[in-house]
């Protein structure tokens, strides 16, 4: 009798995480501390799939494994089927955003951004770097990445966003000789002396000193005066393009940053 193909796939269903998991970090060692498997387990289940399927999935080499065109076919395929999976169950099966964001700006904003935007929903927020954002995008570790430069690749989808401006702002009793300034962000001011490494870190030291600060405008606390623009923030959000409801976050999300920006003065 002829198999059909329910039998096929059943027969190689179980074999596909062990499979996807070797696949995105290349190395049985990494993808077995993934998924909690171990490696041996996973190359017997990787060479299970192989037979039933008569090909070879990766190249195998002392330094580690190597995708083959039917592997890279086999792995976008995988992560179709389990994407859909999880965005057609009754409930979802994660109830929080996973949100990452490269450098010392972006991850106050997205923080700020997302509790204006969806209200009540929990977001865990990683640092990320331009060079691991995308894969990690893959892995389903993330859902949204915020970063200077779009991230590129198979299973991307980017949203650009309008240049966030960076702003020399006034706190309370601060006087314009003594300025703070973030890291990398091209804004200069003369007497510049501080510099720290994230938006909270800037905004408390320029309370407790009464300084000048240069920082995203659309950061800027409440009752701070605006004194000059300067450089600008291009960034862009950067998703996973099948994550159950991102889209629509991602549009509100935009809309809010925009608003937020035409309603300074």
């Amino acid at each position: 009798m002829t198999t059909g193909r329910r039998e096929v796939v059943t027969q190689i269903w179980n074999y596909l995480p062990a499979f996807r998991a070797a696949a995105e970090y290349l190395s049985l060692q990494r993808a077995g501390l993934a998924i909690s498997v171990s490696p041996s387990a996973l190359s017997r289940s990787i060479k299970l799939l192989e037979q039933a399927l008569g090909v070879a999935l990766f190249d195998r080499s002392p330094t580690g494994l190597t995708l083959t065109a039917p592997g890279e076919r086999l792995l976008e395929v995988t992560r179709a089927a389990m994407r859909l999976v999880h965005d057609g169950t009754p409930q979802p099966l994660t109830d929080r955003l996973l949100a990452g964001a490269v450098g010392p700006a972006l991850p106050a904003l997205l923080g700020d951004a997302a509790i204006d935007a969806v209200p009540g929903w929990p977001m865990d927020l990683a640092e990320v770097t331009s060079e691991d954002g995308g894969d990690r995008l893959r892995r389903g570790e993330l859902d949204v990445v915020v970063t200077h430069q779009p991230l590129s690749g198979p299973g991307l989808q980017v949203l650009p966003l309008p240049a966030m401006p960076l702003v020399l702002a006034l706190s309370p009793g601060s006087t314009v000789d003594k300025v703070a300034c973030l890291d990398g962000d091209g804004f200069e001011w003369p007497g510049a002396h501080l510099r720290a490494s994230s938006t909270a870190l800037l905004i408390t030291l320029s309370e407790r000193q009464h300084l000048a600060a240069s920082l995203p405008r659309c950061a800027t606390p409440a009752g701070w005066t605006i004194a000059q623009e300067g450089a600008s923030l291009p960034t862009s959000f950067v998703t996973r393009e099948y994550a159950a409801g991102l889209p629509a976050f991602l549009t509100t999300l935009h809309t809010q940053l925009t608003a937020r920006l035409k309603r300074l003065p």
